[in-house]
C-alpha cells in the first residue's frame, strides 16, 4: 500500500507510483502517450509483489480522463532480474564502448565525481 500511499510512511510530498507514471507520461509528446500507457512494464523486487501489476492498472485508469482505457502493464516472469539483464545487454553492446567505463583505480583516484566526466 505505501507504494501508492507514501503518505502512510510520512512521505506526504513523495506521489504514489501510480501518480509519478502518470505524470511522467504526460510530459511525453502527445502523439506517443496512447503507446507509452499501452507499454508500462513492472520490474524489479517490489514489483513481484501479489496483485501489483493490477493495482497499479487500476489506479492508472483512473487518473486518464473518461473514455480513455488504454493502460497495459505488463509484469514479464523475469522481472526481479529484468535491471541486471539490461544492464548486461546495454555492456555487451559495441556502441557502449569503454568511454562509458569508470575504473576502480579512476574511481579512488578521483572519487564519486569521476562519474561526470561521462557528460562529455
Amino acid at each position: 500500500e505505501v507504494m501508492f500511499s507514501p503518505g502512510l510512511l510520512g512521505q506526504h510530498e513523495a506521489p504514489g507510483i501510480h501518480t509519478a507514471t502518470h505524470q511522467s507520461l504526460t510530459h511525453c509528446a502527445l502523439d506517443t502517450r496512447s503507446e507509452l500507457y499501452r507499454n508500462i512494464f513492472l520490474v524489479g523486487g517490489n514489483s513481484k509483489l501479489p496483485g501489483m501489476d493490477l493495482r497499479l492498472r487500476e489506479e492508472m485508469r483512473r487518473l486518464l480522463p473518461r473514455g480513455v482505457r488504454v493502460v497495459r502493464v505488463n509484469a514479464p516472469l523475469e522481472r526481479k532480474f529484468s535491471v541486471w539483464i539490461g544492464g548486461s545487454v546495454l555492456a555487451s553492446l559495441i556502441t557502449f564502448g569503454s568511454r562509458m567505463w569508470i575504473q576502480r583505480q579512476d574511481y579512488e583516484e578521483h572519487g564519486p565525481s569521476i562519474s561526470h566526466r561521462l557528460k562529455r
